[in-house]
């Protein structure tokens, strides 16, 4: 039996953490409990994402897009990086995650998107510090930031600005 149950868009991510919770605490196994950390995780890094934009706030979404043989994080594993180094979310941890880390500070910085790949293998473990014997790759993109538009006076050029400028990025101060 599987009930279907309509949730307000500003109350979803409470009823999914709840949810999640509650999975884990039925299941009581290690997987449940990954899985549940790893949605919980997940609703964290997107509420972020969201906040940056309604406050336009700068910072870099980390997303793991491939991940060969042993390595501390999976292929869609996702983190948000602030200017500070904050994180919210995570890659898998360790000197790589530090490696994504200063890559995601300088996508922030430079506003580019990179396409960052580092081997955790024995040959590779002076770099990181790190011979789990996979390999990692990342897509590093900037959180768009608008540029604001100050708007002195509300005369019919201000306000046709004001109406425009939005539909083309600007963030609108009158």
């Amino acid at each position: 039996n599987v009930a279907s149950v309509s949730v307000p868009a500003d109350r979803r991510s409470e009823h999914i953490t709840t949810a999640a919770r509650s999975f884990a605490e039925l299941g009581r196994s290690a997987v449940a409990s990954r899985m549940a950390a790893s949605i919980i995780e997940e609703m964290n890094v997107y509420e972020t994402l969201a906040e940056c934009e309604k406050e336009n706030r700068p910072a870099a979404l980390v997303t793991v897009i491939g991940s060969n043989g042993s390595t501390p994080g999976d292929a869609g594993r996702k983190m948000v990086v602030f200017a500070d180094r904050r994180i919210v979310g995570t890659v898998g941890g360790g000197p790589v995650e530090a490696a994504a880390i200063d890559a995601a500070v300088a996508t922030i910085s430079d506003g580019k998107v990179r396409r960052e790949s580092y081997t955790l293998q024995e040959k590779d473990a002076a770099l990181l510090r790190m011979k789990c014997g996979g390999s990692l790759e990342f897509f590093i993109e900037p959180v768009a930031v608008k540029e604001r538009l100050i708007i002195f006076g509300g005369g019919h050029v201000g306000r046709a600005l004001g109406i425009r400028a939005p539909d083309v990025g600007f963030q609108v101060l009158v």
